[in-house]
């Protein structure tokens, strides 16, 4: 075995103690040699009594559980549990100012730092006894933060570490992880804060002589250079970074897997910078991993790889969310947290069950409704979100139009069902809906027809159910006029209703609610539904003077009798008097389209002259087919 290997070996079991060792004196007491084992080892009667004692109270629930050891000097930073019985308004939590004090009411500032707890315990008794009778104290250091020493070079992880007072160069060193196998142990400097003096350790001699292991204090850099052979860097998503030597890692494959990378370690990137370029490399090696060795890449003196994150990098996100564009990666992230927190959340008319993750030119489509509901766990690791992802939430909205209650463009959310979407977007179907002919229109063509009347439902059709609506379908509801009759004129309540099987005339005007007050109860007419167009608009001539103001134009005439005149045009004439006498030939069977006209005298107010039935029945037909939605044909008005 190498010397080089055995110094490693040898330190790496050195730092292992210092890690696990309870007490922060054990590198010293460790280091005094093999003469003081027994000595260390053997505790006397007075430290066991110490070690086994148990304080008389404890901190409040929620400190920390890590109470220092009772020989533990305080330090700036620190956080610690004071108690005073009696006082609950003294009795909190403190934290240590940079300057050591802690400010506690009543007293005002006390200098605790360099103290045990035992000894903050002492003098805040001695300087509340001024204020207070019958008290105890007890200190617990709850929170211990010390103070930072910076640590460059050849160690496992560098950066600042903490120093504890009274600490010493191997506590620093074990706080950082220990030197790496490149370390030169002989050469480790440390820059003093206090005067700038520059001291050399070597670290073999401070195993045989412990004199050598020097303090270390708050400010001070330690700096562990690397040996002066031919190497490379690693860094990154990697356990062990540092340097490495050249004729050990002689490609990127080897110098990565030198240094134990994370799972999170991206193998399709990875960054390799050449000496004296700023332009890096990008290597996939995940070839590499399944045998395809000649994707792996030769390293030259100087190289720098840095083993990037799958989790680290750009990904973007378009469409239907508040806040698109590319957004950092930090870490692992899961699809459903992006569009929360980087994108700001889903737009009111984002498509929810088909937002598109685009990774490697191949598109997968996601319900994100289903992970909003539950119905899907949002940690599916096949929804994380990987750098290069672009996300893309779609516009989904559906078009309602026909007899609903609010007709118009309206956003789909995590609606699936046709008539859940009528119900909750369009308010419901209109008294004049025909729901047995809901009809469905995608990409210009009608792709499906659906029964969503009542008696459908109650008999448990699943049309619905199983038809999926899309972004951009549209939803026509039809009228039912052609299941329905029209009555105007004398009654309370003129308009369009359903026709009911074996209707009759007197069923018609009981539906209106009856004759209104002004009702000429005498002649009735009837225009048969099929006295109209396909487009509403009446087959028959018509006077022109029926379609103009009654106020402006002279009265209309019959050429050869009122009656005789209104059944040339395909009407048919009731006598109400007959109709009460039960004749079956007056109560006429009502068919959808048929339109009834009941006369009405003029108001009382005589601002419309008396019209004959002739001329009443003439009006009223244009005004008939407007109300079953004619629009604009003939003129038209509800009293006579």
């Amino acid at each position: 075995m190498s010397f080089r290997a055995c110094s490693v070996i040898r330190w790496t079991a050195v730092l292992s103690l210092l890690v696990l060792s309870p007490f922060h004196s054990l590198p010293s007491a460790w280091a005094e040699g093999e003469t003081q084992k027994k000595e260390v080892s053997t505790a006397t009667p007075e430290k066991k009594e110490a070690t086994e004692a148990k304080p008389d109270a404890k901190p409040e629930a929620g400190a920390s559980k890590t109470v220092k050891t009772p020989d533990y000097l305080i330090q700036a930073e620190d956080v610690l549990s004071i108690r005073v019985s009696g006082e609950p308004a003294l009795s909190t939590n403190y934290r240590v100012d940079e300057a050591g004090d802690i400010a506690m009411d009543m007293i005002g500032k006390v200098r605790v730092s360099g103290l045990s707890a035992k000894q903050v315990e002492e003098k805040l008794t001695k300087e509340l006894g001024k204020y207070l009778k019958l008290f105890e104290v007890k200190c617990f250091v709850v929170g211990e933060t010390g103070s930072k020493v910076l640590v460059y070079g050849e160690v496992t992880r560098p950066g600042l570490a903490k120093v504890r007072l009274g600490g010493k160069l191997l506590d620093v060193l074990a706080e950082v992880g220990g030197p790496t196998s490149n370390a030169d142990t002989k050469r480790i400097t440390i820059s003093r804060k206090a005067g700038g003096k520059l001291e050399t350790i070597d670290l073999d001699e401070v195993l045989k002589d412990p004199d050598l292991n020097v303090g270390i204090a708050a400010g001070d850099t330690i700096t562990v250079p690397g040996k002066n052979v031919r190497s490379i860097r690693v860094d990154g998503e990697v356990q062990r970074p540092g340097l490495k030597p050249l004729e050990e890692v002689k490609t990127a494959y080897t110098a990565v897997r030198s240094a134990t990378p994370t799972n999170s370690a991206d193998y399709t990137r990875i960054a390799l910078r050449r000496k004296n370029s700023s332009v890096p490399i990008i290597l996939d090696l995940s070839g590499v991993r399944t045998g395809r060795l000649k994707d792996d890449f030769e390293l030259q003196e100087g190289d720098e790889i840095t083993v990037l994150s799958k989790f680290t990098g750009l990904a973007t996100i378009r469409g239907e969310v508040k806040n698109p564009g590319e957004k950092e990666l930090n870490g692992q992230t899961q699809l459903w947290d992006f569009i929360l927190k980087d994108a700001g959340g889903l737009s009111e008319k984002a498509d929810r069950r088909h937002v598109q993750v685009i990774r490697d030119g191949k598109t997968t489509i996601i319900d994100v409704a289903a992970i909003a509901e539950g119905r899907k766990r949002s940690d599916d690791p096949s929804l994380e979100v990987l750098p290069g992802d672009v996300i893309f939430v779609p516009l989904g909205v559906a078009v309602l139009r026909g007899e609903v209650k609010t007709p118009g463009e309206r956003p789909l959310g995590t609606t699936t069902s046709v008539l859940d979407f009528i119900m909750s977007q369009g308010g419901g179907f209109t008294e004049k809906a025909d729901r047995g002919r809901v009809s469905i229109k995608r990409d210009g063509k009608i792709v499906k027809e659906i029964n969503l009347s009542e008696r459908a439902l109650e008999a448990g059709s699943t049309i619905d159910i199983e038809f999926e609506l899309q972004s951009g379908d549209i939803i026509q509801v039809p009228n039912d006029d052609s299941k329905r009759f029209a009555i105007v004129g004398g009654v309370r309540k003129p308009g369009t209703y359903p026709v009911k099987p074996s209707m009759t005339l007197l069923d018609a005007i009981t539906a209106a609610e009856g004759f209104s007050e002004r009702a000429k109860k005498k002649t009735f007419v009837v225009a048969p539904g099929d006295r109209y167009d396909e487009n509403g608009k009446f087959k028959g001539a018509l006077p022109e003077a029926a379609l103009g103001d009654p106020k402006k134009v002279k009265p209309i005439k019959p050429k050869k009798g009122e009656e005789e005149d209104l059944r040339e045009l395909g009407l048919v004439v009731i006598d109400y008097k007959k109709l009460l006498a039960g004749d079956p030939t007056q109560n006429v069977t009502i068919r959808p389209g048929d339109r009834i006209l009941i006369p009405e005298l003029p108001p009382v107010d005589q601002t419309r002259r008396k019209m004959s039935i002739f001329e009443s029945a003439l009006r009223l037909i244009p005004f008939a087919g407007m109300m079953m939605g004619v629009p604009g044909y003939g003129y038209g008005f509800g009293g006579f």
